[in-house]
């Protein structure tokens, strides 16, 4: 007789090919559909795209610079901006460019889980657990899929980590921890010591499977953790070597590496930041980060569980160790829920690594209750057909570069292109945000960027300023109108300030 696994891969192959095709179709079209149209955040998206842009210009492949300055505020390794100065090679220069790396991650991510499902809980339910991933913005959404943020780097690479370290678990095949191993240095090059935040989950699923800590003897164990190991030393070596020293430290550390251990890692869990916006000590913070960026799939897996522990001939697969949507992963999950619900600094993307293996829930549960009723996956399609068209909607309210107004920073840019081209010596002021300042040096990468008071200080001779209107200050009294147009002037400094 033929087991669950072999019966499972035993389907037809134009089935296999169709759901296949299916996906990558689906997958392409919510993962780069409009992805340069929607404007570029402030802050994180945009800074990534100013230091990929500036790394281009300096050839300085180890430390970020903003402005021809060494960049001192972020930490994290250079993997995503290296993605992203090789997507603006690619591409150009411009927001398409800028997400594309991150929505290549998260296209391969849906394509490996149902690759990786497949044989575990049947084609139909593999394609829509996958497809699913889709409809959720902790896949494609802010700080995720759809932007140039590193959050989509490590969701990728920590999922792989994982899944292969539960592939050993299962067929106790050593190369799986080697997989796992090398996906955790991925990982840490991608956001650095976020990946830290899975490793206690992990663990517990370990402990979960072993009772015991006899795998510490194993030969692919002690091999994994040397390759983490030197995964590690391999950023602090590029560091020591190559890194800038800080003359003036900004942070908590005088280079990338102290910066990312010193801030990025201890002070974000245990120190208040103003910048963390989000911060805040609401009890019900972790309900409403997970509603956001796991949105109906959230609901769903909280009344799957319930359900499967309610009717008994369903409890004893939820609590069983092959069961990678029962028990097995609220103890993954768990760990890292509690740690980022409890950290000083927090935000609600900080648990969307963790949605590919809370959407597992709804799908090992549909394939129990098919024992009991054999239709039960049509309620599965169901919800992903709701949740398609919710995500769907949401990326066709998308504004079109061709519909935003004067105050959007990349219209203004776009709509006076010839004139900013041919400015000397140009200078966004980044009281107006690092938006502006990113869509001028794609234009013209010779812009440089300050703060107020420092041309205030010191005004360079014949340099023209671009800033939103009643943030020049001083300036404007030194200065000469050159362009008003919607929330933005440019000025031509004829003096410094008296």
């Amino acid at each position: 007789m033929l087991s669950d696994t072999q019966r499972l891969a035993q389907v037809p192959v134009w089935r296999l090919w169709l759901l296949r095709g299916l996906l990558v179709a689906a997958g392409a079209f919510l993962c780069f559909w409009r992805l340069g149209d929607a404007e570029v955040m402030q802050w994180d998206e945009s800074y990534y795209g100013i230091l990929a842009s500036e790394m281009l210009e300096t050839d300085d492949f180890i430390n970020y610079h903003v402005a021809g300055k060494i960049e001192q505020w972020v930490g994290k390794p250079p993997l995503v901006v290296w993605a992203i100065a090789a997507s603006y090679k690619l591409w150009g220069f411009n927001a398409f460019a800028l997400r594309f790396p991150s929505a290549l991650a998260m296209f391969i991510l849906v394509l490996v889980a149902f690759e990786w499902q497949r044989k575990k809980i049947g084609l139909t339910l593999a394609f829509l657990f996958a497809a699913s991933l889709l409809t959720v913005k902790g896949i494609l959404g802010p700080h995720t899929g759809r932007t140039g943020d590193m959050d989509a780097f490590l969701i990728l690479f920590s999922f792989l980590m994982v899944i292969s370290s539960w592939e050993f678990l299962l067929t106790r095949k050593g190369k799986y921890l080697i997989y796992s191993a090398v996906f955790f240095v991925l990982a840490f090059y991608s956001k650095g010591t976020a990946v830290l935040l899975f490793l206690p989950g992990l663990g517990l699923t370990f402990l979960f499977h072993e009772r015991s800590l006899s795998f510490f003897k194993l030969k692919h164990f002690l091999i994994a953790i040397g390759v983490v190991a030197a995964g590690i030393f391999s950023w602090f070596l590029l560091v020591k070597l190559f890194g800038a020293t800080y003359e003036e430290p900004l942070r908590a550390g005088d280079n990338a590496w102290d910066v990312m251990w010193g801030y990025e890692t201890f002070g974000r869990l245990t120190t208040y930041h103003h910048e963390a916006i989000e911060t805040h000590s609401d009890w019900d913070f972790l309900f409403v980060a997970l509603d956001v960026h796991v949105g109906i799939w959230f609901i769903v897996s909280s009344v799957f569980i319930i359900a499967q522990l309610a009717v008994s001939r369903l409890r004893q697969f939820f609590l069983d160790k092959g069961n990678f949507g029962g028990i097995q992963v609220l103890i993954f999950v768990l760990p890292a829920m509690l740690i980022t619900h409890f950290s000083a600094n927090r935000f609600g993307w900080y648990i969307a690594p963790l949605t590919p293996f809370i959407l597992l829930i709804p799908a090992y549960a549909i394939k129990q209750f098919n024992q009991l009723w054999r239709f039960s996956w049509l309620i599965y399609a169901a919800l992903f057909v709701v949740s398609f068209s919710l995500q769907v909607q949401q990326f066709a309210k998308i504004k079109d570069s061709g519909d935003r107004g004067p105050s959007d920073e990349a219209a203004f840019v776009e709509s006076n292109k010839a004139l900013i081209s041919a400015l000397e010596n140009p200078i966004a002021i980044n009281e107006s945000g690092h938006v502006l300042y990113l869509e001028c040096k794609w234009l013209l990468p010779s812009t440089r960027f300050s703060f107020l008071a420092e041309i205030e200080r010191s005004a360079p001779e014949n340099a023209t300023v671009i800033a939103k209107k009643g943030g020049f200050g001083k300036l404007q009294a030194h200065s000469s109108l050159v362009l008003a147009s919607g929330d933005f002037e440019i000025r031509k400094l004829n003096r410094g300030p008296n």
